[in-house]
């Protein structure tokens, strides 16, 4: 016995066919985008902020303010005359406060003379050279050097080195008699006791350079017809130090 089998399907599915026939597909459903919430935008600004500033730096390291100095090409002692093949010139940060404190051309170190040992590639400070007069400029001179023996006692006993500055004190034997006659001479060279040169170990040789014809004259003659000792010329700091007129 056969069963009837019912083909008719009920009122959706009969919606469901026509749709599909009218239509002919399936209408696609689509979610509607949202605009970013003020989470995101905020998050966003901080990071375009961020970037811009990374730009600004990296462009301003490019352009940075620099200065040129001039360093020790190679070794200088105390006594050496600077000239151009003894310095070279380096490329640092921005020292514009402390320029003042240092050179920048090789024509400022014309007829300059070395105060203390410069290490190559060290930084030429101005305190570290002795600048030519206007009068030596003219006359083509760098300082006159003079050499002498002196008792170690009568030379700060022996305890000197280059690039010191010393007095030279006269004294001729009378009253009253006891002068400098020199100031601030620049010890260039001191022979070592064990120079065999030397007469005996407490005596003392070495080179004074000086500023003018007329100190190296007053030397040679104290030494000469009087006695002569070095003393070591006094460090004044104009800064700390009191005008005698102002008292305590």
């Amino acid at each position: 016995m056969s069963v009837p089998v019912s083909t008719a399907a009920g009122p959706g599915a009969e919606a469901s066919a026509g749709s599909t026939a009218d239509n002919g597909s399936k209408r696609a459903i689509r979610r509607r985008r949202s605009l970013p919430n003020g989470r995101a935008v905020v998050g966003g600004l901080l990071i375009a902020l961020a970037a811009v500033g990374v730009y600004i730096s990296y462009a301003s390291a490019g352009t940075e303010a620099t200065s040129e100095l001039l360093v020790a090409a190679h070794e200088l002692s105390p006594g050496d005359s600077i000239s151009a093949a003894d310095v070279e010139r380096v490329t640092v940060g921005d020292i514009s406060e402390l320029a003042g404190a240092y050179f920048s051309t090789p024509d400022e170190l014309e007829g300059a003379v070395v105060l203390g040992p410069v290490a190559p590639g060290e930084l030429i400070q101005r305190g570290a050279v002795r600048l030519p007069s206007e009068a030596e400029l003219a006359a083509g001179t760098q300082g006159r050097r003079f050499s002498l023996q002196l008792p170690a006692e009568r030379a700060l006993n022996g305890d000197l080195a280059p690039g010191e500055l010393v007095d030279v004190v006269v004294t001729s034997g009378g009253p009253d008699s006891t002068e400098v006659v020199v100031r601030s001479a620049l010890v260039v060279e001191v022979g070592d006791s064990d120079d065999a040169s030397l007469p005996t170990e407490s005596t003392v040789r070495l080179t004074l350079l000086m500023d003018d014809e007329s100190d190296v004259l007053a030397t040679i003659d104290a030494v000469t017809n009087a006695e002569v000792t070095l003393v070591a010329t006094p460090v004044i700091d104009d800064e700390n130090d009191l005008d005698p007129a102002d008292g305590d």
